[in-house]
């Protein structure tokens, strides 16, 4: 409850900060309470409370990048290309094509505009928000781009992550995993063996589908989601943020319990939080042989070695 309450004043005070700073600056505390990342090439973006960052080097040094961007706390965020989206608290979408330089609101059509969710792939853009727990489709009505509500299906409860695998849908929701075979106009519920979780974070690889949960770590679906099962060994019964893959290795981020890593598809856990001042870890990205930890009110950390050491570069 403490921390529910502790994040409702942060995004509260974020978007106060918002509308009172001028445009460019953020809050050095905010931008510290990491919510997610989105990597290419050599550029890391981090979404935090207090707006975006921008490295160009890896993570060596960050910089601010949120001119235009009205509402500064980022809750969601996706690249395609050289374009970067922003889903944020209260503020609908935004989307930068010239590095995080300048940014435009994408918002029309988007009835609710606290978007904890967005996912996209060539032609699917999806984005699922919080208050009215639905998911939105971008696309193009006589020649005008737009959000077009596409919930047939969900059930009123908060879409807190989106993950597209070939041209299947998945949301995880406060009551469970959902997928769409038809660009989101319908979803099925896909939830056997997940016993009545909320889904924080979804991540596939190849025919792998983690799934990471409130309280409950670790779930694999080997079958498109038609089934789950736990994969929890050597993992306390912790919130799971983010999953991270890198070949073999796939990483957790937990509340309150650092990284964890496993190299066996989940079967074994091993901490892995050595130089981790705060263990509250909201994020993870892998960039090449860089692996990046953002934590809630600690900033980013950097590992070269795939968890083994880290080192806070923010």
């Amino acid at each position: 409850m403490k921390k529910i309450f502790l994040y409702s004043v942060l995004v509260l005070f974020a978007v106060n900060i918002a509308f009172s700073q001028s445009e460019n600056q953020t809050d050095g505390l905010l931008s510290s309470w990491l919510t997610c990342f989105a990597t290419n090439g050599n550029n890391v973006f981090a979404g935090t409370c207090g707006g975006v960052l921008l490295s160009t080097d890896n993570g060596n040094t960050w910089t601010e990048k949120n001119t235009d961007l009205r509402v500064l706390s980022v809750q969601s965020m996706v690249m395609s290309g050289n374009t970067v989206y922003v889903g944020t608290y209260l503020g609908g979408v935004f989307v930068s094509n010239n590095n995080g330089n300048s940014w435009g609101k994408m918002s029309v059509g988007l009835d609710d505009e606290d978007v904890a969710a967005l996912a996209k792939r060539e032609n699917l853009f999806i984005a699922g928000t919080y208050w009215e727990a639905s998911a939105y489709s971008f696309v193009s009505i006589q020649g005008q781009w737009q959000w077009v509500l596409m919930n047939e299906g969900l059930p009123r409860a908060t879409v807190r992550t989106i993950a597209i695998k070939d041209n299947e849908i998945f949301a995880g929701t406060c009551e469970g995993v959902y997928s769409s075979l038809d660009s989101g106009k319908t979803w099925t519920n896909k939830s056997s063996g997940l016993p009545k979780l909320k889904v924080r974070t979804l991540t596939i690889s190849g025919d792998l589908i983690f799934a990471g949960t409130d309280s409950g770590g670790v779930y694999l679906s080997t079958n498109n989601g038609e089934s789950w099962s736990p994969r929890n060994s050597g993992l306390p019964q912790v919130t799971i943020r983010s999953i991270a893959i890198s070949d073999d290795k796939i990483f957790v981020a937990t509340e309150g319990f650092g990284v964890f890593s496993s190299s066996d598809v989940g079967y074994n856990w091993s901490p892995k939080n050595k130089g981790l001042q705060n263990l509250n870890i909201y994020a993870l990205a892998i960039n090449g042989n860089n692996l990046f930890a953002g934590t809630w009110g600690g900033g980013i950390y950097r590992s070269t070695d795939f968890g083994i050491n880290w080192t806070q570069t923010k």
